[in-house]
């Protein structure tokens, strides 16, 4: 036993204080290098991972990656520029998983390194208009988290918007947040949402990343039936299936879509071009100096439910040989939690979907777009996907409405109505691609607010 002791005495630790880290080799690296992590409880398959990350981030100079221990890997970028991208558009991620991206400090060794924050763009949605200021936003915001961005303007014309965003570097080891209440007049409260833009899967259960309620660890015992769970699909914003949410649309038009009366192939159009020369139009964010189609591509399709075989081996053909910005699909038949997945591995990590109603489904659109097009979303119900391109080109703006004709006559007049006040209002030039089933009776004319496409 003493001799043991001894021994034990004799172990000590060598400090390395005097090694000489190597700058140059450090700088050339790591400052092209990204760490990341799949927020899951699930293993990864490496193959199948790189797979979606090199058609999802699509990098001009090309990229390695290299898998480490815990769904963590590491991507080598051949140009900063690449880097940078891929850091601008957080969050990410891949097969329905959260996917933390940050930098790789020279000092710190992988196993040092901290995942617990990720960015999110979160809409804070439910402020009256004399309470949308940006220090609101930002205080809402540090509840939150760390706040890194404020997507906020001052010009005055804040009283249409439904929400304000926020980017906000928060810890995904804790619950999402869901919202706040407010003090209003008499004693009363009013409930403020939180919604996650590009939220992958969660917990319903205890609202965290990682997981699903079917695997929860933590699984809280059911609520009282007066009280409904605070966690669902509702915190998505691109995502508002089984949620009531306000639009300008009246509640009579959310119809149930019937099947067309005759087919309608897919069509392929482009962006408008004029008053831009195609010299003007380049992807946001891209490279300067890199050939690239001078107009966006859009790729639009009353698929009659993508849920056939030969429908999802017909769209994969057309998006690899066409190679479309963005696609429109309506007429889906599937709710989002199908069709996610799918375009996923498609490259189209950005999606708005509204599902199909009734019990027999019908109807169902779907918009989804490739990182570089900067896309807001105004306005979705069964009838219409409406949104503001602000890439191609940056310096100006314009709209894009996707409709899907209500099927039912009665409907049609407050449909155009309401199409043609919501057209008065646009300051943009207009894109509109329409799939309308019967025209107005001959006596019934509505007039639209057309403008020249260069006002």
């Amino acid at each position: 036993m003493e001799s043991l002791i001894n021994k034990t005495i004799s172990l000590h630790c060598t400090n390395l204080d005097d090694l000489a880290a190597n700058e140059d080799t450090a700088i050339k690296d790591y400052g092209l290098t990204l760490l990341a992590k799949i927020v899951s409880s699930k293993k990864s398959n490496p193959k199948v991972v790189q797979s979606i990350l090199l058609k999802s981030w699509n990098p001009s100079e090309g990229m390695k990656v290299q898998f480490h221990h815990d769904n963590i890997f590491s991507i080598l970028f051949n140009h900063e520029w690449d880097r940078n991208r891929i850091m601008k558009h957080r969050p990410w991620s891949v097969m329905s998983s959260h996917v933390v991206v940050r930098d790789w400090p020279q000092q710190l060794n992988l196993d040092e390194i901290d995942f617990s924050k990720s960015p999110f763009w979160i809409r804070v949605v439910g402020l009256p208009p004399n309470l949308m200021t940006k220090q609101n936003v930002e205080k809402i915001g540090s509840k939150i988290g760390e706040v890194t961005e404020v997507d906020f303007t001052s010009d005055g014309k804040l009283a249409w918007l439904r929400y304000l965003r926020i980017q906000v570097q928060q810890d995904i080891s804790e619950p999402l947040r869901t919202g706040f209440t407010r003090n209003k007049d008499h004693q009363q409260q009013a409930w403020i949402r939180l919604q996650y833009e590009r939220l992958p899967d969660f917990c319903f259960a205890c609202g965290r990343l990682g997981h699903t309620n079917r695997s929860c660890p933590r699984k809280p015992p059911d609520p009282p039936k007066n009280m409904a769970s605070p966690y669902g699909p509702w915190l998505r914003a691109d995502n508002m299936e089984n949620c009531p949410h306000t639009a300008c649309w009246s509640p009579s038009q959310m119809l149930t879509l019937l099947p067309a009366f005759y087919p309608i192939n897919h069509y392929l159009f482009h962006t408008p071009q004029s008053p831009l020369s195609t010299d003007q139009m380049r992807h946001r964010g891209d490279k300067p100096g890199l050939a690239h189609p001078p107009t966006m591509i859009i790729l639009a399709w009353n698929i009659r439910g993508l849920g056939r075989a030969e429908r999802v081996k017909a769209l994969k053909k057309d998006v690899r040989n066409l190679k479309p910005d963005i696609i429109f699909l309506s007429e889906t038949l599937s709710s989002s939690s199908k069709l996610s997945p799918l375009f996923d591995s498609l490259g189209f990590l950005n999606k708005c979907f509204v599902p199909p109603t009734g019990k027999k489904p019908a109807g169902g659109l779907c918009l989804a777009w490739k990182m570089g097009v900067d896309i807001e979303i105004t306005l979705q119900n069964n009838n219409i996907i409406n949104g503001l391109i602000f890439s191609d080109p940056s310096n100006q703006p314009w709209m894009m409405s996707m409709i899907y004709g209500p099927p039912h006559s009665a409907n049609k007049r407050s449909f155009w109505e309401d199409l043609s006040s919501v057209l008065s209002l646009v300051l943009f030039v207009w894109e509109i691609l329409m799939q309308l089933w019967i025209n107005l009776k001959n006596s019934e004319e509505i007039q639209l607010p057309l403008r020249p496409m260069n006002d």
